[in-house]
């Protein structure tokens, strides 16, 4: 439901910028970045990215709630 959701089947499993290389100039990736350096999650509200949806080939306006909470495994943040 959610590869539909946001148009990008086959996209569970991989990473995110894999995924999401759209996010890229927007500061998105530094946030994400700095959230698994820190272990401090990071909320943001309607936050607007253009996004390739369905191999479109063109980029729709769209607006995320973005909520990042770094889950750590083995050797990973402690």
């Amino acid at each position: 439901t959610w590869e539909r959701t946001v148009g990008k089947p086959g996209a569970v499993g991989h990473p995110f910028r894999a995924v999401f290389p759209e996010f890229a100039g927007t500061g998105l990736f530094e946030q994400l970045d700095a959230t698994y350096a820190s272990g401090e999650p990071y909320v943001n509200h309607e936050v607007r990215v253009p996004l390739e949806r369905h191999a479109s080939g063109r980029l729709e306006d769209t607006v995320w709630d973005l909520a990042w909470q770094p889950m750590p495994g083995e050797g990973e943040l402690g």
